[in-house]
């Protein structure tokens, strides 16, 4: 199997390789195969490694009109996980898309999802920003209120973040968050995005 390394952009990752049993991602920026596998073989490094076996791997999607790739796969603790990442250029996407279907026998499919389904993971997204958003704004109010308090750095700036939007702030901020994901939603359920999903032999 020809080894192939791809640029990408992702959290954490900026690039990954198709070594012979799984796919090896990286936070380092490797312009060689080479590179890559001399960086992924040292035992002290601060780089972020991600490995994932082929055989773990459930599916890689892409939706029409998105550039962001997910794979979604069993992780080394046996849990369901994601990757998402986007390619830096789209003929590379196509090479990796190439290189599943004939290298790895991995099926593509073209599915259109119900309108429900299309929205399940911006609802989620909703839920998560909202209730992020209703934390920051009784922060402010305490912060406002000089009771908040915080036990590290993180803490801290957090705190220092929602004092200087204050509680009108954080408001205006969850109004418009919300009326964009609101937007996406509508959007979504009236016109599901078409997906091309690749699915592992067997």
């Amino acid at each position: 199997m020809t080894q192939q390394l791809f640029s990408i952009n992702g959290h954490k990752i900026n690039c990954f390789l198709t070594a012979d049993d799984a796919l090896l991602f990286s936070s380092r920026n490797c312009s060689s195969v080479e590179e890559f596998t001399e960086a992924w073989s040292k035992k002290l490094s601060i780089a972020t490694k991600l490995k994932i076996t082929y055989q773990s791997i459930r599916s890689v999607k892409k939706e029409e009109g998105s550039s962001k790739v997910i794979i979604r796969y069993k992780s080394f603790a046996g849990f369901p996980a994601t990757c998402e990442f986007n390619f830096a250029q789209p003929y590379e996407q196509d090479a990796f898309f190439d290189f599943l279907e004939k290298e790895r026998y991995f099926s593509r499919t073209h599915e259109q999802p119900t309108a429900l389904k299309a929205i399940t993971y911006p609802i989620v997204e909703l839920l998560f920003v909202d209730a992020l958003l209703a934390f920051s704004y009784y922060q402010a109010i305490q912060v406002s209120n000089g009771t908040a308090e915080a036990t590290n750095a993180k803490g801290r700036a957090f705190n220092y973040l929602v004092g200087l939007a204050g509680p009108q702030g954080v408001l205006a901020i969850a109004f418009l968050a919300n009326g964009y994901l609101l937007y996406k939603i509508w959007r979504r359920f009236k016109n599901p995005p078409a997906l091309v999903k690749f699915y592992p032999p067997g």
